[in-house]
């Protein structure tokens, strides 16, 4: 209903004087805490940070503001280790300085506390990135720095590079949102890049943030089996945790001396994971296909009803080369 037709509202103009000052000063006083509040907390432009764990592409923007002198805020997630475990933690924030939490003054002069807008999305990559379960060894192995020609053997180079490919085809299906229930399985002898596909797809994923994702070598996972027992702790809960996860990337398949115990855990993980429809991207060392190349046949390290199933949930991809690891 408009001023002119509502029995009990006087038109603005219609005002006393006192009355319309006294509105104009109420304005200006709240339009002012409002800029004030905007300058003590500028809406951040765009993030910056570091160990390409951010889309470069939001790098650039940063980069762009701050040459174009715009509000920005830098927020940087830096590498740690405790000796063993691979970790991201935030150590700046120019916004919330590093409290996670910014306090904004609203129109009316009252303060809140929200999350930060300018450090969030690190802070959630951070915690994404330390519950893959990298080690230390993980720390520049990426995507982008693997290798396809690091010797000169073609075929190798042709393999991995095959390898590579698979990998990447993988990371298009999860961006895509079409993550389905089949894996990879890379195998080929120690020392020629498996490893560090794993662990770069898994950093990949973990920054995507859209499907939760845990790596583990799988004599980590005998090891941590072996310290709950040994402590009266629940085993059973530890390979829950690998048979939950919506995306498992297992290295290291076979190895060991592969114990009855050791065996049935193997079996657990790969058949509930693929009843589950849980994709799986292994890595082993033993062969498929019994090539001279090989150091064994999955197939004796594991039961058959096992490798049956592993076999039809994944997408096989061999490794051929020289041990880089050796060679280096």
């Amino acid at each position: 209903m408009s001023d002119q037709t509502h029995p009990d509202r006087q038109p603005a103009e219609d005002l006393p004087p006192v009355v319309m000052a006294e509105l104009e000063r109420a304005r200006a006083k709240t339009e002012a805490r409002a800029a004030k509040a905007e300058a003590m907390h500028p809406r951040p432009k765009a993030l910056a940070a570091i160990d390409g764990l951010t889309d470069p592409k939001r790098i650039a923007e940063w980069k762009a503001a701050a040459k174009a002198d715009q509000p920005h805020t830098v927020a940087r997630l830096v590498r740690r280790d405790d000796g063993m475990m691979l970790r991201m933690d935030l150590t700046e924030c120019s916004c919330c300085r590093t409290t996670g939490f910014e306090v904004v003054e609203d129109r009316d002069g009252y303060t809140t506390s929200t999350p930060c807008r300018a450090c969030g999305e690190l802070r959630r990559i951070g915690q994404r990135f330390n519950q893959l379960g990298l080690m230390v060894r993980h720390a520049d192995m990426k995507l982008d720095t693997f290798r396809p020609d690091i010797d000169d053997d073609v075929r190798a180079q042709g393999a991995r590079d095959r390898a590579l490919a698979a990998v990447q085809a993988f990371f298009a299906m999860v961006q895509a949102g079409k993550l389905g229930d089949r894996g990879l399985l890379l195998s080929g002898k120690p020392g020629i890049g498996k490893t560090h596909l794993l662990v770069g797809l898994a950093k990949e994923v973990a920054r995507l943030g859209t499907v939760r994702c845990r790596y583990v070598a799988w004599m980590t996972h005998v090891r941590s089996i072996q310290e709950a027992i040994g402590k009266r702790g629940d085993t059973a809960a530890i390979t829950e945790r690998l048979v939950r996860v919506p995306l498992l990337i297992l290295d290291e398949l076979g190895a060991g001396r592969l114990t009855p115990f050791e065996s049935s855990l193997i079996d657990d993980i790969i058949c509930h994971r693929y009843d589950a429809c849980r994709p799986t991207v292994y890595a082993t060392n033993y062969g498929l296909s019994g090539d001279k190349d090989d150091v064994g046949a999955l197939a004796s390290r594991i039961s058959p009803h096992a490798y049956s199933r592993l076999i039809s949930g994944v997408h096989a991809v061999t490794l051929a080369g020289a041990d880089q690891r050796v060679a280096s």
